[in-house]
């Protein structure tokens, strides 16, 4: 069967139309729905692999779980099935480079742009942990950055490849024997190579190796033998950053190295909490300044569902609040309850005003003033409005703030051979179906990995999610 799959072949409803990546457990192509012309990425496990115990596990696994969550830095899982012997999955497809090709193609890194993109993986993880998802895989070629030539914003980072993922809650099965560990070695925490109980922390140790790997464009420990790279994990004092590279302040050591911590309880409790650390030590990305653009809020939920708000420099949202902050008399808003404010940098940031029933921003409650990004979902009261752009302004800082991500994503299709929407469906009518309230529906047969070459072989351009590795 396999040896008949090429370009031109339909598998699942997709065209494959070219080769993007292939490994161990089989290939990853650039597909197109033949009825929608959609472009995806298509992961196919071989038939081989697909026999064997714990690929196929693996492979369902990666499409259950990525499914699961909604979260702009996630990639969207579209649809999985079987065709014949094949096993596949379509996803979201994006156009740009994993961040091992980013940190190839132009290192040295700016560390605020490197803590930039790490924070969108960072909110990614944060989410998936509040489910009881820990994703166990956590290195530079299962993120991607966006190149700004599709449809997602520049440098907007998606955390893929959920193979290897584990619900704490609700798997009963591990994928594999006693005694081993799943994961790429040099990003593997200490835990894991020493058979101890983990949680969600342990991706907090790999996110920590991203960051130092990225910043210094070198493993934190970089031995001949893997098993010299095992056991610095357990026995190695964290790395400096700064003793590789000396225009790196010495405060962000200290930060990557609590993240890397050998005991889980001395590391940060939260991914965010990581991230949001390190950006106090070397603050946001700065660019040339441009243009500024207007905030659109997009009210999906509520009163005043349908309309559409503009801000400019402040908002502000209570039953007390002038014009439009009043959200078509929610009275479940307090009187002052909300402020949206843009910031010295071009940036608009959230914060609760002391509300009753709290400002929730993508299902979190509001504890500290947050920056927004495009996508963003927030709850008030009975309403809920989604983070957009409007039309831009002349510019009058010196800097603009990061480009934030993409719209939130639609509510995904059984993952069995339901047809992509049409690529003209707005983004509208796809809010609305998920104010709606639609359930998000699983699938009963997932996918798999297309693994490439490990973190030791050579870096590889990436233009797609489900890239896999060792």
């Amino acid at each position: 069967m396999t040896e008949n799959i090429g370009i031109g072949t339909i598998i699942g409803g997709f065209r494959l139309k070219s080769l993007i990546g292939q490994g161990g457990m089989g290939v990853v192509y650039l597909g197109e729905h033949t009825q929608t012309g959609v472009n995806c990425a298509v992961k196919l496990l071989t038939p081989d692999l697909a026999r064997q115990p714990g690929f196929r596990e693996r492979f369902v696994r990666e499409a259950r779980y990525a499914n699961s969550i909604d979260h702009p830095n996630i990639i969207e899982v579209l649809d999985a099935g079987e065709e014949g012997e094949v096993l596949y999955i379509a996803m979201q497809f994006v156009e740009g480079r994993d961040l091992k090709r980013v940190m190839h193609d132009e290192a040295p890194l700016d560390p605020a742009r490197v803590v930039h993109l790490l924070g969108q993986i960072a909110s990614a993880l944060d989410a998936a942990h509040r489910t009881g998802l820990l994703h166990r895989d956590i290195k530079p070629g299962n993120i991607m950055v966006a190149s700004g030539a599709g449809p997602e914003a520049p440098e907007h980072a998606y955390l893929t490849d959920f193979g290897l993922s584990k619900n704490v809650s609700s798997d009963s099965i591990a994928l594999t024997a006693a005694g081993e560990f799943v994961g790429t070695i040099d990003y593997t925490a200490p835990e894991l190579v020493l058979g101890k109980p983990f949680d969600s922390r342990l991706d907090i140790y790999s996110l920590g190796c991203v960051m130092y790997e990225a910043l210094t464009g070198q493993f934190p420990f970089p031995k001949e033998r893997d098993v010299e790279v095992l056991y610095a994990h357990i026995q190695d004092p964290a790395p400096s950053a700064s003793a590789v590279r000396p225009d790196l302040p010495q405060e962000l050591d200290a930060v990557i190295q609590r993240a890397m911590a050998k005991d889980p309880d001395d590391r940060y409790p939260t991914a965010s909490a990581f991230t949001e650390a390190a950006r106090a030590v070397v603050g946001d990305p700065q660019r040339p300044a441009q243009e500024l653009t207007q905030m659109k809020l997009d009210v999906v939920a509520g009163n005043a569902q349908g309309t559409a708000i503009v801000v400019t420099d402040e908002f502000e949202i209570g039953r007390h609040a002038p014009g439009e902050g009043k959200l078509g008399s929610d009275i479940e808003i307090s009187r002052q309850h909300a402020r949206i404010m843009r910031d010295d940098q071009g940036q608009y940031v959230i914060e609760d005003l002391g509300s009753t029933n709290g400002t929730f921003v993508n299902g979190a409650r509001l504890a500290a003033p947050q920056v927004l990004q495009v996508g963003d979902r927030i709850e008030v009261g009975d309403t809920q409005l989604v983070v957009g752009t409007a039309v831009a302004e002349p510019a009058t800082e010196q800097h603009q703030a990061p480009a934030p991500p993409p719209p939130p994503r639609r509510a995904s299709p059984a993952l069995a051979r339901a047809p992509l929407p049409p690529p003209a469906a707005s983004l509208a009518r796809r809010r609305a179906a998920r104010a709606g309230g639609r359930p998000r529906r699983r699938s009963a047969v997932a996918p798999a990995r297309a693994p490439g070459p490990g973190p030791r072989g050579g870096p590889r351009p990436g233009r797609h999610a489900g890239r896999g590795g060792r």
